[in-house]
């Protein structure tokens, strides 16, 4: 009797155990949605300047954002405008923060390793403004690392471009001596040659490469779908679930992530040795958690 009521409790642990461990899994069945919650985005940082003195202005990660007198014009109509305005600010800092934002780190294709991304917006009223061709500002910022990187240069983002895609902004200041990028202080000292979204970057190093074709038993079309390089710090999107130029022998990470109607999240972070008789990746997406799904973002 003793031992029956032992492989009862037993079974019946067992039984309960695996209804809380084993989660579903996404199947062709399970409907997502194209869009997630958007406080899973940093958050915009506003402020009112009414004076060139009010600068630099200084970000909730302790970044610095110059912008001289006479330098701004609206972006639409080219006139001439005046302080006050509105600075919006947006920081990346974090490999979780550049792909809840649906960045990545490629340039034309190729592969950037990147030490933090940061948008710099001006506004007049409702009304869009964009630096004088003849003027620059100035940037002053902490990477990823934490530990700045005289390799790194400024990319800026390809607005004709569909995709995100980084070009290398080759800015020349004869007059006051500024380079591309500097060292000060262990942070980057910038001077980008237009507002917008501002990458910290060098080319990623490697050889061959493979084109990856993505197959999952759900529907791909509307999960968001990463390949993460932690060796060179370098985020891929994957669009249509097709990765090109893919280095061989790199070590990456699948982070895909898909949101039902149901607001129920579904993800995977899968690893692997990218290998160039490889051609074809399994996504298992499984159902998660909030809580769980940001745990692991957290560790990239």
């Amino acid at each position: 009797m003793k031992k029956t009521l032992i492989l009862f409790l037993f079974v019946t642990i067992l039984s309960c155990s695996k209804e809380r461990l084993v989660s579903p899994t996404a199947d062709a069945s399970t409907v997502f949605v194209s869009e997630y919650p958007q406080n899973w985005k940093k958050q915009v940082q506003s402020a009112t300047l009414n004076s060139e003195t009010d600068f630099p202005f200084v970000t909730s990660a302790g970044n610095e954002i110059v912008i001289y007198d006479n330098t701004l014009i609206d972006k639409e109509t080219k006139a001439a405008t005046t302080f006050p305005i509105r600075l919006e600010v947006v920081e990346l800092l974090s490999i979780k923060d550049i792909i809840l934002e649906g960045m990545s780190t490629t340039s034309n294709g190729k592969l950037l390793s990147t030490d933090g991304q940061i948008l710099v917006e001006a506004y007049k009223d409702n009304a869009q403004l964009m630096l004088k061709t003849d003027n620059r500002f100035y940037v002053k910022m902490k990477g990823i690392s934490k530990t700045a990187d005289s390799e790194m240069r400024v990319f800026l983002l390809d607005e004709s471009s569909p995709e995100i895609n980084w070009l290398f902004a080759n800015t020349e200041c004869s007059n006051n001596g500024c380079q591309n990028i500097l060292i000060e202080d262990n942070r980057y000292a910038m001077f980008p040659s237009k507002l917008g979204w501002i990458n910290i970057d060098k080319f990623a190093e490697y050889g061959q490469t493979v084109t990856l074709d993505f197959r999952s038993e759900a529907n791909l079309s509307k999960v968001h779908l990463f390949l993460y390089f932690p060796d060179i710090k370098s985020i891929m999107s994957v669009s249509n679930a097709v990765a090109n130029r893919v280095p061989i022998g790199s070590k990456a990470k699948v982070i895909a992530f898909g949101i039902t109607e149901e607001n129920e999240i579904y993800s995977t972070f899968q690893d692997f040795v990218v290998s160039g008789d490889q051609t074809e990746i399994n996504v298992v997406l499984i159902k998660s958690s909030e809580e769980r799904f940001m745990r692991e973002l957290d560790k990239l």
